[in-house]
C-alpha cells in the first residue's frame, strides 16, 4: 500500500467582495445543503468566484451531484484533509461541470455512481483543471468509474486509484475530449472491457506520470486508445491484461522514456504495447521493456512499429527492436524492491548501479527524467551509447549514487578484505563500512551494492559500524551476509554524537555466532548483531544466527548465559516486516564438583535467554509486522555434585523474544507473528535425597517488567513449545494489551483484555492459530500465512497499510464478522488475501434485445433467478474476478431443504479472468449453491461460493410470487426489453407480453424456502 502525501494548499484570505468583481466563498461547514455548505456556495457564486473551505473532514452528499456551469475555483484545505463523497442511498455522480472554465484541487473525490460515464467526476463541456487531487472508489458506470472527460481536462499531480468502471472501459479514466496528464499516478483501478486505468477516444498526452496494478480481462490493463496519444517519462508496473497499453482503430501512438517492468499477461499472451488493428502507428525510444513473454506485438498486419533506438528490453522486440542503440539483455538492472519512492511526485522504479541502462540513452529533447531530475546526466563512469547523449533509459535518470545521496559507497563484489580503498571495481562492504565510519559529516553516509553482487558475502570477522549509516541491499532473497558459524555479524556501537543511527535494509543476516576467548563461564551476547546505539531494520531475514554461555571449567562452576542469538539490543531497536529463524541462545552446562571424597555441589546451568531477540536493561524496542519461528532458548543442566549435593538447571525462556524489566521507552509489538519458537529448561542435577531443579521455559514472550509492560497489539503468540521447569509456552510476564491479539496459552501472563478484543487460550483449552509453514509466500521475506479456518482472520484493528510481505491491509473477508470495535484486518503479520469475484451474474439472452443479468450477491441475501431455464432447467452464470484465474473443479449443489430438488452441473469456462458456469436440470423454487474449488490468480487460491435462488415469475425480488408480480408483469406488457424491464420478460424471448403475464400467474403462491 502507498502513502499519499500532496501539498496543502494554503486557505485563502478573506478578502472585500465587490460586487462587480470576482468573490472569494468559504465553506463554513459539512453539511450537505444549506448556509455554509459548498452546495449552497457553488450555487451562490458567479463566473470566476473562488470557493475555498474553512473545515476539515467529510462533506457526505445526500441529494444529487454538484453541478457547475460557469467559471468557477474550488479551493481544497488539501486531498487528504477534505473529502467530498455520495451517500450510498441515492445513485449520482460527485462533480458535473458543464459549460465554462474550472479549476479544483487539494480534495478528495470518492463513492461516485453513475449510469453513464464519470462516477466521481464528469466534464461534459468546458475546460477542467485538476489539481493535488485523489479520485477513489468510484464505481457503477459503463464507463469512466473515476472520471470521464467529454472536452478539456488538464491533471496535475492526481491520484486515481481503486475505481471501476462496466464494459465500456476506463476504470479510472474514460476520455473522448482532450487529456493532459501531468505527475499523476493511475493505481489499482479495474475495468471489466478495456483500459483498466485510462480509455481513450480522444487527443491524449501523459508525462511524467505512473500506471500500476491495473487490470482488465481484456487489452490495455493500463491505457487503452482508439485515437494514439504521446506518453513520455512514465512507468508502467504490474498491470494485468493482454497487454499493458493497447493501440487500436487509427492515429499514432509515441512513448519516450518509459518504464515497462512486471506487467502480466492472460489469454496465452502478453504485450508492453499492442497493435491491435492496421491503420495504427508507434514509435518508441529510449523505453526499457521489462515485460515477458512478449514486449511489443501487433495483429493488424499492415500496423507500424518504429523504433527510435535507445531502447533496453528482455526480447528483441519481435524483431523491431534493431535500431541505433536498441540493446536486448536478461538482466535489465532495475531495482529488485520495484515501485517505490524515489523522489518526486509519483513513484518510479530505480536504476541498480550498473544497470545497462545507465548512459545508454538519448533524451529525444526531454531534458528530465519522470521525478523532475536534470536529464541528461552523463555518469563519467559509464561509456555514453554512440549517437546517444548520456541520457539513460527509461523513466529514470541515476545519479552518480544510485541511492540519491552524497557520501554514498557501493559495493561491488562479495568478496571480505581491506586494503582501505572502495573503488569503482573493488569495494567491499567491509570496505564501505569503513569508509563510511571515517567520514566527519552531517550528510547521509550510505552503502548500496552494485549490480550483480547477490548470493553470500561470508565474513571473516565482525563488522564494525560506529558511525550513523544507511546500508541498502538488492534483497533478502538476493544476498546474506554470514558469519560462517564463526563470527558475530555486525557490532553496532554508535557514539553519542550520531543522530540518526543505523538503518539496515533488505539483506539476510545469516549464520552468526559470537564465541570470543573468555572468562570461565561469563556470558555471550549477540550471535548476529550486537547492538548499542540506534537500529532499524527493515525487510531482513536473521537465520540461523547463535549464542551460547562460556563453559567453566573451574570445580564445580556455574555455565555461562547465552543471551540474544540473532540481536543483543542494549540500545534502540525497531524492525519492519522481518523474519526470524532458526536462532538460538544456549547456556552452558555447569561444571561437576569433583574433590576427592569433599561435598561439594556441582555449578548452575547458564541459561539461555532471546533465542531470537534478547532486549536489555534500559533499551527500547518496536516489532512491526515481523515473523518469529523456529528460534530456540535451551539452558544448561546442572553439574554433578558430590554427596547429596545438587544443582539448578538453567533457564531456557524467550525463544523469540526475552525483554527487559526497566526499558528506556516503550516496548511494541503490533501484527506480529510469534509461533512455533521453543524454551528448553535444564535439567536440574540432584540424588533422590536432594535434587536441583529444571531450569523455567518459554517458547514466545517472556518479561518481568510491571512498571511499563510491553504493548502488545493484534499480534499472534500461540503454537510456541516450553520443556522442562515452570513452563510458559506462549507468553509469559505482565503485558498492556493493545486489543485484537489471539495468546495460544496465556496462563501464565497477565494484562490482556477480557472484553473479547483479545482471544486468550489456556494450558487446557490452549488456542491454534491455524498457521500454514514458514515459507516464501511472496514479498521480501518468508511468512507463515494464515489458513482459512484461522480464528486470525479478520479480528484485528490495524493503523498499518500492509501486510508483512507488502500487501495491502485491510482485506475484509465478508463472509466473517469482524471483531468488536476491529476493522477486518486479521491477525498477525500476515494478511488472508482470498480471491473474490468482482462481480456474480445470473445471464440470460432475450432474444433480438439481448443479454441481461441478475447480479447474484456474494454475501446476505441470495440474489433470485426470475426468468425460465426452457424446458431442461438450463442456467448461465459469469463469475468475473480482477485478474485472470485458473479453477480446480466446478460443481452445483441442489437446496438441500427442498425434498426432490434437482440441479447438475454441464460444464464451466475459464477464460481470463471470466468463469462461465453452465447449469441443466435446476427446478424452481429452490436456493442452489454454485461452487469453484481451488481458484488460483498467482497469489492466493481458496474456494468461491454464491448462492443463488431459483424462482420464476419472482418478478420483483420478494423470494415469494404473488399477484403483486403479475401486477407488475402486467405494468410492463408491450414496453421495450431493456435494463429495467427485463425480469418481466420471464419467458426470454425478447419481448413482454400476455405469455409472460400467464406464465407468472401460473406461478403464484411458489416461494423459495
Amino acid at each position: 500500500m502507498k502513502t499519499f502525501v500532496l501539498p496543502i494548499a494554503a486557505l485563502c484570505l478573506l478578502v472585500t467582495v465587490d460586487t462587480t468583481s470576482a468573490a472569494t466563498r468559504t465553506v463554513t461547514n459539512l453539511n450537505d445543503s444549506g448556509p455554509g455548505s459548498l452546495r449552497d456556495a457553488i450555487a451562490a457564486s458567479g463566473s470566476g468566484d473562488t470557493i475555498n473551505f474553512a473545515v476539515t473532514g467529510t462533506i457526505v452528499l445526500t441529494s444529487a451531484s454538484l453541478s457547475v456551469n460557469h467559471n468557477l475555483t474550488i479551493q481544497g484545505p488539501g486531498a487528504n484533509s477534505l473529502t467530498i463523497r455520495r451517500s450510498s442511498n441515492l445513485i449520482f455522480r460527485i462533480f458535473y461541470f458543464d459549460n465554462g472554465t474550472w479549476t479544483l484541487s487539494d480534495v478528495t473525490i470518492t463513492n461516485g455512481n453513475d449510469s453513464v460515464s464519470g462516477c466521481g467526476i464528469y466534464n461534459g463541456n468546458g475546460n477542467l483543471t485538476l489539481n493535488n487531487c485523489i479520485i477513489t472508489h468510484n464505481l457503477g458506470a459503463p464507463k469512466g468509474g473515476g472520471i470521464g472527460n467529454n472536452a478539456t481536462t488538464t491533471m496535475n499531480n492526481c491520484f486515481v486509484m481503486d475505481n471501476f468502471s462496466g464494459n465500456q472501459g476506463g476504470g479510472g479514466i474514460f476520455n473522448s475530449g482532450t487529456l493532459t496528464m501531468n505527475n499523476c499516478t493511475v493505481s489499482n483501478n479495474n475495468s471489466e472491457s478495456d483500459g483498466g486505468g485510462l480509455y481513450n477516444t480522444g487527443k491524449l498526452t501523459v508525462n511524467t506520470s505512473t500506471f500500476d496494478h491495473n487490470s482488465v480481462p481484456g487489452g490495455g490493463a493500463a491505457i487503452f486508445t482508439a485515437n494514439g496519444g504521446i506518453v513520455r517519462n512514465c512507468t508502467f508496473y504490474q498491470n494485468s491484461g493482454t497487454s499493458a497499453i493497447r493501440q487500436t482503430t487509427l492515429g499514432f501512438l509515441t512513448v519516450q522514456s518509459c518504464t515497462f517492468s512486471g506487467d502480466t499477461g492472460h489469454e496465452g499472451f502478453l504485450a508492453s504495447i499492442h497493435l491491435l488493428s492496421d491503420a495504427t502507428t508507434l514509435k518508441i525510444g529510449n523505453t526499457i521493456l521489462d515485460d515477458l513473454p512478449s514486449l511489443l506485438t501487433q495483429s493488424g498486419s499492415a500496423a507500424t512499429i518504429t523504433s527510435l533506438g535507445y531502447n533496453l528490453s528482455r526480447d528483441a522486440g519481435n524483431g523491431y527492436l534493431t535500431a541505433a542503440g536498441d540493446q536486448r539483455q536478461s538482466d535489465l538492472g532495475l531495482d529488485p524492491y520495484g515501485l517505490q519512492y524515489n523522489g518526486g511526485y509519483t513513484d518510479t522504479i530505480a536504476l541498480i548501479y550498473g544497470s545497462a541502462a545507465i548512459d545508454a540513452g538519448k533524451s529525444f529533447g526531454l531534458t528530465t527524467d519522470q521525478r523532475g531530475q536534470v536529464r541528461p546526466y552523463d555518469n563519467p563512469n559509464f561509456t555514453n551509447a554512440s549517437g546517444g547523449d548520456g541520457s539513460d533509459i527509461g523513466a529514470y535518470e541515476a545519479p552518480d549514487d544510485p541511492l540519491g545521496h552524497g557520501n554514498g559507497f557501493i559495493v561491488t563484489t562479495s568478496a571480505d578484505h581491506d586494503d582501505g580503498q572502495c573503488g569503482f571495481t573493488d569495494c567491499t562492504l567491509r570496505e564501505a563500512i569503513n569508509r563510511a565510519n571515517s567520514l566527519f559529516t552531517n550528510l547521509p553516509r550510505t552503502i548500496g551494492f552494485g549490480f550483480g553482487v547477490t548470493g553470500t558475502i561470508t565474513l571473516q570477522s565482525e563488522l564494525q559500524i560506529y558511525s550513523d549509516m544507511t546500508i541498502t541491499g538488492p534483497g533478502a532473497r538476493q544476498l546474506a551476509i554470514s558469519g560462517g558459524a564463526t563470527t558475530r555479524v555486525f557490532d553496532i556501537v554508535i557514539s553519542r554524537g550520531e543522530i540518526t543511527g543505523v538503518t539496515i535494509s533488505g539483506l539476510t543476516i545469516q549464520n552468526g555466532n559470537y564465541a570470543p576467548a573468555q572468562n570461565q563461564g561469563e556470558t555471550r551476547y549477540g550471535g548476529g548483531i550486537f547492538l548499542n546505539g540506534t537500529l532499524t531494520c527493515n525487510d531482513c531475514a536473521f537465520v540461523n544466527n547463535g549464542v551460547s554461555g562460556a563453559t567453566n571449567s573451574n570445580n564445580g562452576g556455574k555455565g555461562g548465559d547465552g543471551e540474544g542469538g540473532a540481536i543483543f539490543n542494549a540500545g534502540y531497536l525497531t524492525l519492519n516486516r522481518c523474519t526470524f529463524s532458526g536462532n538460538s541462545a544456549i547456556g552452558a552446562a555447569g561444571t561437576a564438583f569433583s574433590a576427592g571424597g569433599t561435598l561439594g555441589a556441582g555449578g548452575n546451568g547458564g541459561s539461555g535467554r532471546g533465542g531470537a531477540i534478547f532486549s536489555d536493561t534500559g533499551s527500547a524496542l518496536a516489532v512491526t509486522n515481523c515473523t518469529f519461528y523456529g528460534n530456540t532458548a535451551s539452558g544448561g543442566a546442572g553439574g554433578a555434585g558430590s554427596g547429596a549435593q545438587h544443582a539448578a538447571g538453567g533457564d531456557g525462556i524467550g525463544a523469540a523474544i526475552f525483554l527487559p524489566s526497566l526499558p528506556a521507552d516503550q516496548l511494541s509489538f503490533v501484527n506480529d507473528t510469534i509461533s512455533g519458537n521453543t524454551g528448553t529448561g535444564g535439567l536440574g542435577f540432584g540424588t533422590r535425597f536432594s535434587h536441583g531443579p529444571n531450569g523455567g521455559s518459554n517458547g514466545g514472550i517472556f518479561t518481568t517488567d510491571t512498571i511499563q509492560p510491553a504493548l502488545v497489539r493484534a499480534t499472534i503468540v500461540a503454537g510456541n513449545y516450553a520443556v522442562n521447569g515452570n513452563a510458559a509456552a506462549d507468553a509469559q510476564g505482565p503485558f498492556s494489551s493493545g486489543g485484537f491479539n489471539l495468546i495460544g496459552i496465556g496462563d501464565q501472563s497477565s494484562g490482556w483484555m477480557s472484553s473479547g478484543e483479545d482471544q486468550v487460550g489456556t494450558t487446557a483449552a490452549p488456542i491454534n492459530p491455524q498457521l500454514g509453514p514458514l515459507q516464501n509466500n511472496g514479498g521480501p521475506t518468508d511468512t507463515m500465512a494464515l489458513l482459512p479456518t484461522s480464528t486470525a482472520i479478520d479480528q484485528g484493528s490495524s493503523f498499518l497499510t500492509t501486510d508483512q510481505r507488502g500487501q495491502p491491509r485491510r482485506f475484509n473477508n465478508l463472509s466473517i464478522p469482524n471483531a468488536s470495535g476491529g476493522d477486518g484486518s486479521d491477525i498477525g503479520a500476515f494478511e488472508l488475501y482470498l480471491v473474490t469475484p468482482t462481480s456474480v451474474v445470473s445471464q440470460k439472452t432475450h432474444g433480438a434485445a439481448g443479454n441481461f443479468n441478475i447480479k447474484l450477491p456474494l454475501t446476505g441475501k441470495a440474489g433470485v433467478e426470475c426468468r425460465k431455464g426452457g424446458t431442461s432447467g438450463v442456467h448461465k452464470l459469469i463469475f468475473t474476478f480482477h485478474a485472470p484465474v485458473t479453477v480446480g473443479s466446478a460443481k452445483v449443489t441442489p437446496d438441500p431443504k427442498v425434498s426432490g430438488a434437482t440441479a447438475t452441473l454441464s460444464s464451466y469456462v475459464v477464460s481470463g479472468s471470466k468463469v462461465t458456469v453452465n447449469l441443466t436440470g435446476v427446478s424452481n423454487a429452490q436456493t442452489i449453491r454454485i461452487t469453484l474449488s481451488s481458484v488460483s490468480d498467482g497469489t492466493s487460491s481458496n474456494d468461491v461460493s454464491v448462492p443463488m435462488g431459483v424462482l420464476l415469475g419472482d418478478t420483483n425480488k420478494t423470494s415469494s410470487v404473488t399477484s403483486d408480480d403479475v401486477t407488475l408483469t402486467q405494468s410492463k406488457v408491450g414496453q421495450a426489453v431493456n435494463a429495467t424491464s427485463f425480469r418481466e420478460d420471464v419467458t426470454v424471448d425478447g419481448s413482454i407480453n400476455s405469455t409472460d403475464v400467464n406464465l407468472v400467474q401460473s406461478k403464484v403462491g411458489t416461494v423459495l424456502p
